[in-house]
């Protein structure tokens, strides 16, 4: 089963909104990886915390047999802090 377009559209918006979160350590900036064709969307923390390398997949959401699946939450991106805002898909 195939998902419509705006879920697509519903899952970019989300992770592109939390691009905007700052990220309190380090030279670390938050970035996004979306494959629409695979339907794997990912939002990344890329850069420098003092010596360290950061590159980390924080959340990992893939679109499998028409269902959403949360793959993976990292640090403070928690399914409840996503799950309490509100999405609204525009039809």
């Amino acid at each position: 089963m195939d998902a419509p377009p705006e879920w697509r559209d519903l899952i970019e918006r989300l992770l592109t909104g939390e691009t905007r979160v700052l990220v309190s350590y380090g030279e670390v900036a938050l970035s996004t990886v979306f494959d629409r064709a695979q339907d794997h969307y990912l939002l990344m923390a890329v850069g420098c915390d003092g010596h360290k390398r950061v590159h980390a997949p924080l959340i990992h959401v893939d679109i499998l047999d028409g269902k959403f699946w949360i793959q993976g939450f990292q640090g403070a991106f928690s399914p409840l802090r996503l799950a309490s805002r509100s999405w609204a898909v525009d039809t």
